[in-house]
This record gives C-alpha cells, structure tokens and sequence, in this order.
C-alpha cells in the first residue's frame, strides 16, 4: 500500500468528554436537510458546523450535490476551526496513530470493528483501489472547503488485507483507550492513541505489503488529489508538505465487524405502467411478493448468491425483478465483465438505461435511502416513481471489482458505521496564533 505515518492530530480536550457524544457528528454525505438543524443545536462545538453550512443555506442532496450556492460558509468553517484551536477545545497530540474500535448492535446482533487513522500518501495513488464513480458537484464542494480550511476535517475509509492478522493482533491489545463514548446512533466508540515507536513501526510494518480499497470517502480522496496539485501550483508545496498525505482510517477486511448495507434507490418520474414495462423485457423475470417492503425484502435476503436480483416496489404492489440469462456483451454493452453479475450493474446498465430509458444525470431523478420502509413511503407519495431494493454485496466481492481496475455506479455500498467527523482532524498548515 502507498506510505501510511503517523500525524500530529487535534482532537477535542479531554475537558470535554462529557460532550463529546453531542459534539461529534455523522460525515457530511450522511446528514439530511432534516437533520442538520438538531445537529447545529446539539453543542455549539458540532461539527457538522465545520463540514456542511448553516440549515437556513444548506440545500440539495449532499450525497450527490453541492452543500449550497452560497458560498461564503466555507469562510465560516475556517473561523469555526481555527477558533475552537485558539480557545482549547482542540489540541494537538505528538506523533500518532489513532487505533480505533466501533461497537454496535445490528439486527440484535453485537459487533465491533477494529482499524487505525493515520496519514495516507497520495503520491503512489494508483495503489490506492477504488470502486465507485464520483460526482462532480460534491468534489467541487468538498474542494473549496479543504482549500479554505486547509484541514482534513473527515477521514476517508479504507478496508485492507491483514493475511497475518498483525493489525487486528496490535489493536486487540491495547488498554485504556484515551476516548470512550456512545453516540445517539448506538454505537460506542473508542480511541486509544499510540506515539511509542514501536508500536508505530509495527504498524507501518504490518501495512506495508497490503491491498487497500476506498470503503468510503471516494470524492474526499479525489478532492484530497484535485487539492494536492492545486497546492502544488498555489503555495509554497514540498515533498514534506502535509497536502501530500489525507487522514485515513484502515480497517482489516477479514473480521466479522467489517458489515456492508444496502443503499437502495427511489427513481423518479418512470410514468405509470413502468412494472408492466419491466414484466415484458426479455432476459427479466417478475415475481410478485403479497405484503410489504418487509416481505419483499425477506425475501431478496433468501434468494441464493448466484443470482442475479432485485427488489422493486411502486407503492402499492412488490416485485423480486430477476435475470432471467447469462450476462453477455450483447446484454451488457460497453460494461466490464467483472461487473457483470452485480445487482446494482443489473439495476443500472439494463434495468434502469436499458429498459426504463432513465436519465441518471437529470437532477433528481434518483435519490438514496438505506431505510426502505422510508423509501416506499416516498414512492407511495410520488406517483410514477419506483423503488428498486438491492442486497449489499460483501467486501470480498467488492474489492475484485477494484482489483480489476473498474468502478461499481455512485453509491453501491454503505460500511457501517460510518466514521464520525470530529474524531480526530488533520491540519495542513500552520495552526491559527494562539
């Protein structure tokens, strides 16, 4: 994998710990128009303050736009941020790596998943796998925000290959993490911070002969890249100079904490008959499931591996919408083999372009809900919309997509949990005068 080092990171003072469940927040792709108002008044010290601007301008989908036409909050995040340094609220830690447990319950089920921040080089970026495309609108954001704040404000998420279990082995048995908190979410977050030499220099060991994909964050790494060579251009940039490298968490792909959901989509404006379109294609089959999305759904969760399948939903009747062929280039057109027996391939390439006609690129013609008792609710509420179901590939699979070189569309996985912004931040410049 490329370079990976410790960083001198501020994080929140220990003076605070009583807040810091009300301080920390979800990253910015992850907060709604809805929410972002209870997150603004949770702690005046929220960081969704740093990453996302005031509720009264924030506007669109931040997932897949840009946070807002106004453009001078990314002054105010900078304010926010270097204030909270000039106050004590942040402060600098020496060189560390930042070993990191989440503990969370799933479908009653308790989990945890182990992995460490460090600082990611971005030189030898082709080493660094990624499996999903971007869009342009949040990487121009994201972009004027790391150029005014000059900060890692989120990590992105990396998922590695640990054959020798040596980083799980380190992160295991560490004592006394430094930070142990629980978020409203549920899940119970610990930080223990590591500046020994010795246990760095394990660490870097431990990494240096992995695999790594982009998990999550994929537009802060192209941004981290697009700032990287503006810098370069801009300021007075070296080889050391902290552009070169992002805050990034790397987590071990083989442990049972490494989960997967499924982000399923409500697609707008397919008119009135669009499942008896479906019900006529040739390499389809329809299914018809009496009850709910949660019938539907349990459903899909039964169907075998092998196959290729949907859920897909108007409202009011539910659909298993399976392939009925082997996939083909003439089934596929222009789409590499790899990705040919992905569900979420299906529902785009042939499902969606293919027979259904749809304009991704229209503006709103497609939003993300990981709650689809939400996302047929919505559906019910817009006539001639659908919601298509999708089951959440593993990450196995994900990462051979990424080994061969190919992207799976916008938004086809969800790690959980995310990664919360505020655990730790990454200065790339001098702090603010104290």
């Amino acid at each position: 994998m490329p370079d990976f080092s410790p960083f001198c990171g501020y994080r929140f003072s220990s003076a605070l710990d009583a807040r810091i469940s009300r301080i920390l927040s979800p990253p910015y792709d992850k907060i709604s128009r809805k929410e972002l108002p209870s997150l603004w008044e949770a702690d005046p010290l929220n960081c969704s303050r740093l990453v996302l601007p005031p509720p009264d301008v924030a506007e669109g989908d931040f997932a897949t736009e840009s946070a807002a036409k106004v453009s001078d909050w990314y002054a105010g995040s900078r304010r926010f941020l270097d204030n909270w340094i000039q106050e004590g609220f942040l402060v600098q830690d020496p060189l560390s790596f930042y070993f990191y447990c989440q503990e969370f319950l799933l479908d009653g089920k308790s989990y945890q998943r182990w992995g460490v921040l460090g600082a990611l080089s971005l030189e030898d970026n082709r080493k660094t796998l990624l499996h999903e495309r971007t869009f342009e609108g949040p990487k121009a954001d994201r972009f004027r925000l790391i150029r005014e704040t000059q900060a890692n404000l989120c990590s992105i998420f990396l998922v590695a290959t640990d054959p020798d279990r040596e980083l799980l082995s380190i992160a295991t048995n560490l004592d006394h993490p430094q930070l142990d908190c629980a978020t409203p979410d549920g899940v119970r977050h610990k930080l223990h911070i590591v500046s020994d030499k010795e246990t760095i220099e394990r660490t870097r060991n431990a990494l240096m002969n992995s695999t790594v994909m982009i998990a999550d964050g994929h537009h802060r790494f192209e941004t981290a890249l697009n700032y990287r060579a503006w810098a370069a251009e801009n300021l007075e940039e070296n080889r050391q100079s902290p552009s070169n490298h992002v805050m990034a968490y790397v987590s071990p792909v083989d442990q049972e904490g490494m989960i997967v959901l499924p982000t399923h989509r409500l697609v707008r404006n397919l008119g009135d008959n669009w499942l008896d379109t479906l019900n006529r294609a040739t390499n389809i089959v329809l299914r018809e499931i009496h009850g709910s999305a949660n019938e539907l759904l349990h459903e899909l969760r039964k169907m075998p591996e092998t196959d290729v399948v949907l859920g897909a939903t108007d409202g009011d009747q539910f659909h298993l919408v399976i392939r009925r062929r082997e996939p083909s280039a003439e089934m596929y057109p222009d789409i590499h083999p790899a990705l040919w027996n992905l569900d979420v391939t299906f529902l785009h390439s042939m499902v969606l372009r293919g027979i259904l006609r749809v304009d991704e690129s229209r503006s709103g013609a497609i939003s993300y809900f990981r709650d689809p008792q939400e996302a047929t609710t919505a559906a019910a509420e817009d006539p001639g919309s659908g919601v298509f179901f999708l089951r959440a590939p593993n990450p196995q699979t994900i990462m051979k997509v990424s080994e061969s070189g190919e992207r799976m569309p916008q938004k086809s996985t969800d790690f959980y949990p995310k990664i919360p912004t505020g655990l730790v931040i990454r200065l790339l410049r001098e702090p603010p005068s104290l």
